[in-house]
């Protein structure tokens, strides 16, 4: 699934960035450890993580009804915390003008009234009572900051250890490319909004922030594709700097075999 949810975003990359930045995402992602594995795990996070790449591709389009039904998913259902990621996206396109507050309003109000209704008759059924169940994760875990019993890190933790170990090298590329390109600047805005905000919740998680990732993969990959195009010496140097991401991820799979052995289970 969350293959398919890649490529509808990279198309949607490829339209406005050229493909050799599409491709670079491509390889980008796919060297990244910590994304691939909790691809591969059932999580709330990872099924919000396929409407978010879904709904940033409607984004990126311009596609607002497609991309409210893809968000009203992911929030409303899955991740709550979704909200502070995509309606920043939304708030942007406001500010600039490029989206009317009139186009907005009544086919959110239409999309959250039927997301609504289906999530909680269909979880009022199984538990047998009354229940939107992202509603209570967040009232839990935020408003009665109950996350915090599970252990409490750093107010920038994510910023200094939980994005360079996701990211790799893609993290100062990013940043390169939010300094020197204004337009991934602003693609990049809503991802930095999201991280700064959440990092105000004591208790942390790398999962937690990963929606951010592949926002910030575009602005990495964006930076890598003229660096690609100078010639056979610079992308010696891109190639080895995906070998290190690769042999990096060789250690991350053998400390997670070690930390989660899963396997043993079955015997």
């Amino acid at each position: 699934k969350q293959w398919y949810q890649r490529r509808v975003r990279g198309r949607a990359v490829k339209k406005v960035f050229g493909s050799t930045t599409a491709s670079c995402l491509v390889w980008i992602t796919c060297s990244q450890f910590h994304f691939m594995f909790y691809a591969s795990r059932t999580l709330p996070n990872t099924f919000g993580m396929c409407c978010l790449l879904t709904a940033t591709a409607y984004w990126i389009n311009k596609e607002w009804e497609s991309f409210l039904w893809w968000a009203g998913f992911g929030v409303m259902i899955f991740r709550s915390e979704l909200v502070i990621l995509l309606g920043p996206m939304l708030l942007l396109e406001l500010v600039s003008g490029k989206l009317k507050i009139n186009e907005l309003i009544s086919p959110g109000l239409q999309t959250a009234a039927v997301i609504l209704i289906v999530c909680c008759s269909i979880d009022t059924y199984l538990w047998r009572y009354t229940v939107w169940p992202e509603a209570v994760v967040l009232y839990y875990n935020t408003w009665l900051n109950k996350s915090s019993d599970w252990g409490t890190l750093p107010l920038f933790w994510y910023f200094y250890s939980a994005l360079p170990r996701a990211m790799l090298l893609a993290l100062p590329l990013a940043v390169v490319g939010c300094l020197t390109d204004r337009r991934i600047l602003n693609f990049a805005t809503p991802a930095l909004i999201f991280i700064s905000l959440y990092s105000l919740l004591p208790h942390k998680e790398l999962r937690f922030v990963l929606y951010a990732v592949p926002l910030l993969n575009v602005a990495a990959a964006h930076t890598l594709s003229p660096i690609w195009k100078k010639g056979h010496l610079a992308k010696l140097i891109v190639v080895g700097g995906f070998a290190a991401h690769f042999l990096c991820c060789s250690l991350f799979l053998s400390a997670s075999y070690h930390n989660y052995p899963g396997g043993p289970a079955f015997h």
